[in-house]
């Protein structure tokens, strides 16, 4: 199994944990294209600018609806995301959830799911 059929069965079996366990809805993946997305900030040294990603903020594969939340998530396989940069990005953002799912391809996946929060705003 090459790169890009590991990363569409990973993406398929966390959908469905997504839709059937974590009763999510709406779940929405952020195509991998040519072309990037313009994402536009502002920034206190540079003003307004922008940066090109092909993930959501370029962190994310997609986003979803959980309990009636807005959701980012990242899908890996066989490792977790970075914590740095996803605490990072939530350290001055509040009112969504953001979650990674653990997809490890066997005949049999496991799946795991780990929670990231801004604990300065949960205070």
């Amino acid at each position: 199994m090459n790169n890009r059929q590991r990363m569409y069965a990973s993406n398929k079996t966390a959908r469905e944990y997504i839709l059937k366990e974590m009763h999510g809805n709406h779940v929405y993946f952020k195509e991998h294209l040519r072309r990037k997305s313009k994402f536009y900030t502002i920034s206190a040294a540079d003003g307004i600018g922008y940066y090109q990603a092909t993930d959501f903020f370029n962190l994310f594969d997609g986003l979803c609806f959980h309990d009636g939340s807005l959701c980012f998530f990242q899908i890996k396989t066989n490792a977790w995301p970075a914590r740095r940069s996803i605490l990072e990005f939530l350290s001055n953002k509040h009112g969504f959830g953001v979650f990674a799912i653990n997809v490890r391809p066997n005949k049999d996946p496991k799946i795991k799911v780990r929670w990231y929060t801004n604990v300065m705003y949960c205070m």
